[in-house]
């Protein structure tokens, strides 16, 4: 499926990744914790530096950026000079082939200097970090940056941050919110659990709506289900375990017509960066929770719930208190890394993300099933996150040989058994040939297996 020189881009990734994998863990921490003067630390590290740096940048193999910037300029991979530039912000992709479709993501270069400057502020300046150090602006470039992606007007609503989507869900059903809730089985678990705590705690009912095999709920079983005694209804915009996206305008448009004054609580944790949303359209009254993980790549804590004004009304005080600026700056930074793939524009950035990953996922969905291998669903890529889940035998184990093979990917359980859903996504810092490499070799494990 991939040309000699194409592959040699991924070779030159797996060779890469198992250079770091092979060599010794930096041992500053430690070396920090057991220092018993100032002067330990200092030798510290001025010895883990030099370390730390060429370990990342693995100066002892063929650049694979290098090898993208030839391969591209001939017309042997289909992206364009500004798609391979943004890929260089992302180096720790080329420790392998990253294709895993798990919470953390991977951040960008420019997140890790964010951080040393965002810190290096308290160290300059002290309490007056949020003056002089200006962290008293990251709050609204923050909520702008969060509305932009949601395309959201300034005056249609508020951004409240949140650790993390379970606190945002947490506190917008601890505000005054009661009735009957309808959620499904292809929420996550732990919302699950806060539904459960939430009717325990107001003397309300839900609803949970059982999915098929792999826990995916069709979006018009939700709306099947919708009374005009519904008060709430609670989901995610796409199913975490196959990657199947939720129709939210047609779900939208029968909560008008059934129960208009209900609430609409969507969790747009595994598309948001990489599908173009707009709460243009929602309920009047609407909650829209995010964060940083997954396609957004910067780590836990910034998480937040959009509250549409209607709601805002309705609801009593969610949070008291500053929030912790760190992880609004890794939101913003990563979120203006973004921007630069659509000439400083978000929204153009994140369409130009969805038409790749969908020729992406498109033609990875063919090779799949091209090679044997039972892709779940049959949906199209556009009716996808970017993501390919297969079911297969034996998970875990599958998960772990291709690791040995340098590409990184990760797996859900199915039922009791040994087997299970293996997850290999596409982002908009990734190319084709990184899931079309990862296909072969989990056609090639399934043949031996």
């Amino acid at each position: 499926m991939l040309s000699g020189q194409v592959r040699r881009i991924a070779l030159a990734q797996v060779e890469r990744g198992r250079d770091l994998a092979s060599a010794p863990p930096p041992g500053l921490r430690g070396l920090v914790e057991r220092a018993k003067s100032p002067v330990e630390i200092h030798h510290a590290l001025l010895k883990e530096a030099p370390l730390l740096d060429a370990r990342q940048r693995g100066e002892n193999r063929p650049s694979p950026h290098r090898l993208r910037e030839e391969a591209a300029a001939v017309g042997l991979i289909d992206a364009t000079p500004t798609e391979v530039a943004y890929r260089r912000l992302f180096p720790t992709l080329d420790h392998g082939i990253y294709c895993a479709h798990h919470a953390v993501g991977v951040p960008s270069e420019a997140l890790q200097y964010r951080m040393e400057e965002h810190h290096g502020q308290l160290y300059q300046h002290g309490l007056g970090a949020w003056g002089t150090g200006g962290w008293h602006t990251l709050m609204g470039s923050f909520r702008n940056r969060v509305c932009t992606v949601l395309a959201a007007a300034p005056d249609a609503g508020d951004v409240v941050p949140f650790p993390s989507v379970p606190d945002a869900l947490a506190a917008v059903l601890d505000g005054g919110i009661s009735g009957h809730l309808l959620c499904g089985a292809d929420h996550t678990g732990s919302a699950r659990s806060l539904h459960a705590w939430w009717s325990a705690r107001t003397d309300s009912t839900f609803t949970a709506l059982a999915g098929d095999r792999d826990g995916w709920v069709p979006t018009a079983q939700y709306v099947d289900a919708l009374t005009p005694h519904t008060t709430v209804v609670s989901l995610r915009t796409a199913h975490g375990r196959t990657g199947r996206l939720h129709d939210l305008p047609s779900l939208a448009a029968a909560m008008r017509s059934v129960c208009p004054e209900a609430t609409l609580l969507v969790d747009t944790g595994p598309s948001l960066g990489t599908i173009p949303f707009s709460v243009s359209g929602l309920p009047d009254r609407t909650a829209v929770l995010g964060g940083g993980l997954e396609q957004l790549h910067c780590g836990p804590g910034a998480g937040f719930a959009w509250l549409s004004s209607a709601l805002l009304d309705d609801l009593r005080s969610l949070r008291a208190g500053p929030p912790d600026p760190a992880p609004l700056a890794a939101l913003v930074t990563e979120l203006d890394v973004l921007s630069t793939l659509g000439g400083g524009s978000i929204p153009a950035a994140i369409e130009q993300v969805r038409a790749r990953t969908v020729r992406t996922v498109e033609a990875a969905l063919q090779a799949a099933r091209g090679a044997g291998l039972e892709v779940v669903g049959e949906e199209p890529a556009r009716a996808r996150v970017p993501l390919v889940c297969l079911r297969v035998p034996h998970a875990t184990a599958l998960v772990a040989r291709l690791a040995t093979e340098g590409v990184v990917a990760d797996a859900r359980a199915e039922g009791a058994g040994p087997g299970g859903l293996l997850r290999l996504s596409t982002a908009g810092a990734a190319f084709e040939y990184e899931l079309m490499f990862a296909i072969e070799r989990v056609a090639t494990a399934m043949r031996g297996a």
